[in-house]
């Protein structure tokens, strides 16, 4: 089971629900299409991470087990059963 987690700011999107699990039928799967069945239903929380053309938003930042998808393969990074996602919008100030 893979869990995610995703920020009050972004659970807006769907009906506030913060806690999503997925289960890879063959025990890891790429993060873009675990987003992308997880929320197949949310379609308002899909599009609110990911824009029109299958990139993260800009203002959306994902973590795999505390690392930003970023500095790994981004949507293409591997996930397995156990890991764990984390979904936030940036933070700015000044």
């Amino acid at each position: 089971m893979i869990n995610i987690w995703i920020h009050s700011n972004i659970a807006r999107l769907a009906n506030d629900k913060l806690d999503w699990q997925f289960e890879s039928e063959n025990g890891q799967d790429e993060l873009g299409k675990i987003l992308e069945k997880t929320f197949a239903k949310e379609k308002n929380l899909f599009f609110g991470i990911i824009n029109e053309c299958g990139e993260v938003r800009k203002h959306i930042n994902i973590y795999k087990n505390g690392t930003n998808i970023k500095k790994l393969d981004g949507l293409r990074s591997i996930v397995e059963n156990g890991e764990e996602i984390s979904i936030f919008t940036a933070v700015s100030g000044g």
